[in-house]
Formats: C-alpha cells, sequence, structure tokens
C-alpha cells in the first residue's frame, strides 16, 4: 500500500471515531488543556506526540500546533478532532443554527508535500450527516491568517451537534521532506446562519430594525425588510471598525425577513450592524447601520 493510501485510511477512521446540543465551538481558541491535550478535542495521540500546545497565539494566550514527525521512517500525520468532555452521548460541539461557514485563524509552515486539510460534518438529533465543508491548503502561510470553509446542508433538519477534524499530513510516497512541518490553529467561529426567514407580507420600502433584545447575550434578534428582489448584504463590525462577521450574502426576494446573531465567542462591546441592498428592479441602493451592546 502506498504511504498516501495508509494515510488516508487513517484519516477515514479518524474522521469516523470522532462523531458527537447548543452554543458555538467548545474551547474554540484552545485555551484549557488538560493532560497534554484541549479539553473537548481528541489529539489522536498514539506512538508520536505530535499536537502541543503553543505560546503563539493568534488571540488569547494559547493555540494549538501540529507537527509531522519521523515515526519508523514515516513522515507521521498529526490529527486534531472533536470530543465533548461535558456529555459522553453528544461527543461534538453543540450548535442549533444552520450555519454556513466555519473560520479560523491559522499559522503555518509547511514544507516538501505536506498539506493541511480540515473537514466539518453537521448532525442532525438522529446521527445523521446533514451537512459538510472541507478546506485544503498546501502553500505556507507564515503569518497568522484566517481560514474559511463553505458548509453545505442536504437536509432540512436543524443541526444538533457538529465535528470537525484538522489533518496535517504527507502526500508524497516514501519522502521525509515533509516532517517539521506544522500548523498552528486558533480562533474557530461559525458565521452566517441560513435561519432567514419571511413573514410572506410585502413591505413597501427598505428598512433595517434596531436589534432585540438590545443590549443582549449571547444572541439576538435582526428583523429587515425588502420591498422587492435585492442583494442583500448583512455585516458586523467591532468597535475599530474591522469586520468579524457576515450574517447573510445573497439574493432575497420581498418579504419581511429575520434572523438570529449569536455572539457567544465574541467579547463585551460595542458592535456595529449594516445592511446593504441593491434592487434587482431599479437598482436603488439602500444602506443603514446599527449599534449591538454585547454585555456578558
Amino acid at each position: 500500500m502506498k504511504k498516501i493510501d495508509f494515510l488516508l485510511l487513517i484519516l477515514f477512521f479518524a474522521v469516523l471515531l470522532t462523531s458527537s446540543s447548543y452554543s458555538q465551538i467548545l474551547n474554540a481558541s484552545f485555551e484549557d488543556w488538560d493532560g497534554g491535550r484541549p479539553i473537548n478535542w481528541n489529539a489522536f495521540i498514539s506512538v508520536v506526540t505530535n499536537v502541543t500546545r503553543t505560546s503563539d497565539a493568534q488571540q488569547g494566550s494559547s493555540a494549538a500546533q501540529m507537527e509531522i514527525m519521523n515515526f519508523a521512517n514515516t513522515a507521521w500525520p498529526a490529527m486534531l478532532g472533536t470530543v465533548n468532555d461535558n456529555s459522553s452521548s453528544i461527543p461534538g460541539h453543540p450548535v442549533s443554527i444552520k450555519y454556513t461557514k466555519f473560520k479560523g485563524y491559522i499559522k503555518t509552515d509547511l514544507k516538501g508535500g505536506a498539506v493541511f486539510w480540515t473537514s466539518i460534518v453537521m448532525y442532525d438529533d438522529t446521527d445523521q450527516g446533514i451537512g459538510t465543508g472541507t478546506f485544503l491548503l498546501a502553500n505556507p502561510s507564515p503569518n497568522w491568517s484566517q481560514f474559511e470553509a463553505d458548509i453545505e446542508y442536504y437536509s432540512d433538519k436543524a443541526p444538533s451537534y457538529l465535528t470537525i477534524n484538522f489533518t496535517l499530513l504527507d502526500t508524497l510516497d516514501g519522502d521525509l521532506t515533509s516532517v517539521g512541518s506544522t500548523v498552528k490553529i486558533d480562533n474557530l467561529t461559525l458565521d452566517t446562519p441560513t435561519s432567514v426567514e419571511s413573514n410572506g407580507n410585502t413591505p413597501l420600502t427598505f428598512a433595517l430594525d434596531q436589534n432585540y433584545p438590545n443590549p443582549f447575550n449571547p444572541s439576538t434578534t435582526i428583523r429587515y425588510s425588502i420591498p422587492n428582489e435585492s442583494d442583500v448584504s448583512l455585516t458586523v463590525f467591532n468597535s475599530i471598525g474591522a469586520k468579524v462577521a457576515e450574517l447573510y450574502k445573497g439574493t432575497q426576494t420581498a418579504g419581511n425577513f429575520e434572523i438570529n446573531w449569536n455572539a457567544s465567542d465574541f467579547s463585551s462591546g460595542v458592535y456595529f450592524l449594516r445592511m446593504n441592498a441593491i434592487s434587482l428592479k431599479n437598482s436603488k441602493n439602500f444602506t443603514d447601520i446599527k449599534k449591538l451592546i454585547l454585555l456578558k
């Protein structure tokens, strides 16, 4: 069996073993560790210890570091996946919204044929997969940079939990040039819930209502109106003007809509929600901004 086939077989069984209630990602910034592994994560440490804690963090005081090591003259892959230390019946990270984007920050030093692969699977309350997402990186990223994976759904059911699997592996058969490759991971988030609902009534004008509740902790509801089919975006910025979340981006028909923002992974403070809409009927442009106050 070729090395790449063997490593992919290991990866396949790792995904099967990490299958998994109503918040975002547990220990999303890898701040909490116990016994050499991040709490609520499985480092798959067996013959080598190639997932470790590092103080080189994008946010907070620590991050997770994965490394390809030489074991028995093989470039041994590093794997990090979900567990739920708070629940024996739900081993993954609990969610209740159809998030459509999985994001995080990585800092990589990839050598030889090393690649970094991420997979996300959303499960319903019967442990059936209802959505998946992937991200693949083969080029070095020496500075902290954000990655993003789209999550596609193939069921109308709401998710109950998700599993995440990170894999750093060598793709070259009989080659050790990837040994020493590292990936640091930090500050994981879920964004863009697809639970945008319309009440069916056709409004006369564009409008963005103030969110409620406000202040809020940790989630808030946003209502807005569209008089005709339009390209719409709902974006959240922090107090210094940096984009932190994209709640919706796409085309919507006329209607009054409602969307929820779960800010459980964000710190207390003032945020700004900007709605921008361009009518496909007459090219009319609408923009409005509301102040959101998160108090934890």
